[in-house]
């Protein structure tokens, strides 16, 4: 469904109608790749609550709904609702302290072309360092349980890579999940006193992580 209701007299008007129309709507097999589970699979009310409280956390869309629309030859016909969110949003920060300004831009798109996936721009400038941040998040994989995050940054003293690529425990009846992250960071701290820096030193850290985990799922309401 739209971001806004024109049959709500609050919602019909004519910036709110432009609106919907520049915004590229979520695809059906986005929504379709979140969903616990599949034509002919025996209807589960729990599942279905599940299902919704997974989609509620999706930043693409707002206040989904499972309902049963239908029940005929010993099958449940189910309809799955969710309303559009606006998905584009610009920021700009500004600040100071210490003497020493700080400011921030950054532009961000939760759902590119409509296929829920995350791309992120950031600009920070402050006492430390001016940096540019690349970020990009993938909640499924071409349309997989698994999900990826990349982002990259360069700044004037330095630069940093980080990526993730797992297999989360999605449902309270999955039975297992693995994951592959990296992250590195290459970079000049400053030390202060009193608001002046009186010394620096390189930090180059870098962290490697893999890890696997099993489930014998739920069980007796217990997992």
């Amino acid at each position: 469904r739209p971001i806004f209701d024109p049959q709500s007299p609050g919602e019909s008007k004519s910036l709110f109608r432009l609106a919907d129309r520049a915004h590229v709507d979520t695809r059906a097999s986005v929504i379709e790749a979140q969903l616990l589970f599949r034509p002919g699979d025996p209807f589960s009310r729990r599942v279905c609550d599940e299902t919704e409280r997974n989609l509620r956390a999706l930043r693409f869309i707002k206040e989904p709904e499972i309902r049963v629309v239908g029940y005929h030859d010993g099958l449940v016909d189910l309809e799955v609702i969710t309303h559009e969110v606006w998905t584009t949003n610009p920021g700009v920060s500004f600040g100071r302290a210490g003497g020493s300004n700080s400011t921030g831009f950054e532009l961000e798109e939760l759902n590119v072309f409509g296929f829920g996936k995350q791309l992120a721009f950031d600009y920070q400038d402050d006492v430390d360092r001016s940096s540019y941040t690349l970020s990009w998040r993938d909640p499924n994989v071409f349309g997989s349980r698994w999900r990826s995050a990349i982002e990259l940054t360069d700044s004037d003293d330095g630069e940093g890579q980080a990526l993730l690529f797992e297999k989360p425990f999605y449902s309270l009846d999955s039975r297992w999940s693995a994951g592959l992250e990296f992250d590195h960071d290459d970079s000049v701290q400053g030390v202060y006193r009193l608001g002046r820096e009186v010394d620096e030193y390189q930090q180059d850290a870098q962290l490697e992580d893999v890890r696997i985990g099993w489930s014998r799922g739920l069980q007796a309401g217990w997992t």
